[in-house]
C-alpha cells in the first residue's frame, strides 16, 4: 500500500518506526553524509524540507518505507530492514502510480544514489531513472563513498 501526504508531522509513529528500524545500508548512507546523526530526527528534518511524502506500508499495514520530494525536485527514499521480496512486486505497481502522480507536479525528479545500494539503483532503473555515467561532474564523493546521480523526466 502506499500513502502521499504533506505533513511529516502526522506521521511521527511510523516514521520512528522507520528510523527504528532503517535497513543498515541507508543507515550506513545517513552516517556517510551526516556522522553521528539520529536516523529519526534525520528523517524528520528531511520531511520537514519535503514539499510532498509518500510511505509505503507491508500487508499488514506496518510502515516499511518513507520518502519525499524538495522543492528543487531531488526525491529521497528509505527502507526498513523488515522488506521482504514479497512486497517488492506490488511496490513496482504502487512506485509507478506514485512516478506519475509526483510528475504532475514536478516535470524532473533527480537525487544521487548511495554507491552500495544497488537494491536501490535497481528500483530506480525499473521506474525509468537514468543514471549519470561513470566520472560524470553530476556525480559525488563523501570520504571514498560514491553518490550516482539519477534523473528521471515526465
Amino acid at each position: 500500500m502506499l500513502k502521499t501526504f504533506r505533513s511529516f508531522k502526522s506521521y511521527e509513529l511510523a516514521i520512528r518506526y522507520i528510523a527504528d528500524h532503517l535497513s543498515p545500508i541507508n543507515a550506513e548512507e545517513l552516517q556517510v553524509i551526516a556522522p553521528g546523526s539520529d536516523p529519526f530526527q534525520a528523517l524528520m528534518q528531511a520531511g520537514e524540507k519535503s514539499e510532498t511524502g509518500f510511505m509505503f506500508f507491508d500487508f499488514d499495514g506496518y510502515p516499511r518505507a518513507i520518502g519525499g520530494v524538495f522543492s528543487d525536485r531531488n526525491i529521497w527514499f528509505v527502507i526498513t530492514d523488515k522488506v521482504t521480496r514479497r512486497e517488492l512486486v506490488p511496490w513496482l505497481k504502487h512506485s509507478l502510480r506514485l512516478l506519475k502522480e509526483l510528475h504532475q507536479k514536478y516535470r524532473t525528479l533527480w537525487g544521487h544514489s548511495y554507491h552500495k545500494n544497488g537494491l536501490s539503483r535497481l528500483w530506480m532503473k525499473w521506474n525509468g531513472f537514468d543514471f549519470a555515467p561513470p566520472g560524470s561532474h553530476a556525480n559525488y564523493t563523501i570520504d571514498g563513498h560514491e553518490f550516482y546521480y539519477f534523473q528521471r523526466n515526465a
